[in-house]
């Protein structure tokens, strides 16, 4: 057990982002036999330690310090740690009286997942922590390959989707109306209404099956438009998968892929619709040629990023070709693909030092060694 996890005995590593815990000057092996400390000595970082530590329990094991780490984490996200205290004193007894504020309350924008994970890091009653470090690495990780969601879950996202497309065939159909006045526009206009109607519908029953378990409005909100498994390109950070790797790509592969996004929804969206509607009536001639225009040179456009992105990426890490064309082509939220070399290599910066994960500890965070006091 190390015994003493702190921000100021943590480094990052800004070349690879790996954090490396020094600073094993009170740690004690996890051997029964070798008890290293008394019954009744405190030892540690009083605003990190756990309770038994507090309590100078000579029996700790390595759930103290996954409480320490939960403590870290929570003044991470949140810029504040789980107990307001002035002295080491009050620092030991709240954490010995009282359960932390949930993270949640104190940082709103964190997501469910890691919240959970944090509180439980920091519970009072040792079994109900994680059991080690291994469960909480496992359950923080995020990964493509396990289920998307609950069944509410799925039917809320396919009435999102109908929604949507609901929505889109009433804009083509008015404007296909527009060029052709025999249409009749009203039946049209009720049937996309009626499927409307049935995404709502879905949504309500589906929303207050999640609400059930305990999910709160945003909550449902991301999880009905959350980012599509087909989608490469940007979107929106409040809706990205868990894991997703847009933010740390290369400036040159992030250009390549916005493009591709652009063309992917002009064609969807622009291009074969109005094709659509010359094929089955009268349509904007005008609109439909320079339609084929700019299908043309943004089909030129988008070699000549990919050419450029590929050039970039193979000037920066020895590749293969089928590796190259994986790194344009894959998900940015596939966090088994992008962990693993050489595709990792791309995501870091070069030639960088370790530094502190917070630059400057308080003077109260100051590594005590004191016999219990009688009051604790």
């Amino acid at each position: 057990m190390h015994r003493d996890i702190k921000p100021d005995n943590i480094l990052i590593d800004t070349a690879s982002g790996a954090p490396l815990l020094t600073d094993f000057g009170i740690a004690k092996p996890a051997l029964a036999e070798a008890q290293l400390t008394m019954t009744g000595q405190v030892i540690g970082t009083p605003h990190y330690m756990s309770p038994e530590q507090a309590l100078g329990r000579a029996d700790v094991d390595a759930r103290s310090d996954v409480y320490s780490l939960g403590v870290v984490a929570y003044e991470m996200i949140s810029g504040r740690r789980p107990f307001d205290a002035e002295t080491s004193m009050d620092a030991l007894t709240q954490r010995l009286t009282r359960d932390p504020k949930p993270l949640r309350a104190a940082a709103t924008e964190v997501s469910p997942d890691l919240a959970l994970a944090v509180d439980r890091c920091l519970q009072r009653d040792l079994t109900k922590r994680w059991p080690d470090a291994k469960s909480l690495r496992e359950a923080l990780l995020p990964s493509e390959e396990k289920s998307d969601d609950s069944l509410p879950g799925r039917f809320l996202r396919v009435s999102a989707i109908m929604g949507s497309l609901a929505v889109l065939a009433f804009g083509y159909l008015s404007i296909y109306s527009a060029f052709n006045p025999n249409f009749k526009f009203v039946r049209a206009a009720i049937s996309t209404l009626m499927v409307a109607v049935a995404a709502m519908v879905m949504a309500g029953v589906a929303t207050m099956r999640l609400r059930s378990y305990g999910l709160d409005g945003r909550s449902i909100l991301t999880k009905a438009f959350e980012q599509p498994r087909w989608w490469r390109s940007w979107y929106p950070r409040a809706l990205r998968r868990r894991g997703d790797v847009w933010s740390r790509l290369p400036r040159e592969l992030r250009r390549f892929r916005l493009y591709r996004g652009g063309s992917q929804i002009y064609v969807l969206g622009v291009f074969l619709p109005l094709q659509l509607m010359t094929v089955i009536g009268r349509g904007p001639t005008v609109v439909w040629a320079a339609s084929w225009v700019l299908w043309f040179v943004g089909g030129l456009g988008l070699l000549a990023e990919r050419r450029r992105a590929t050039k970039f990426v193979r000037a920066q890490v020895a590749m293969t070709a089928a590796e190259t064309s994986a790194i344009l082509t894959t998900s940015t939220w596939g966090v088994t693909t992008w962990r693993r070399s050489p595709m990792s290599s791309v995501l870091g910066g070069q030639g960088r030092t370790p530094h502190r994960a917070i630059e400057a500890p308080d003077a109260r965070d100051t590594t005590i060694a004191l016999e219990r006091p009688t009051q604790l």
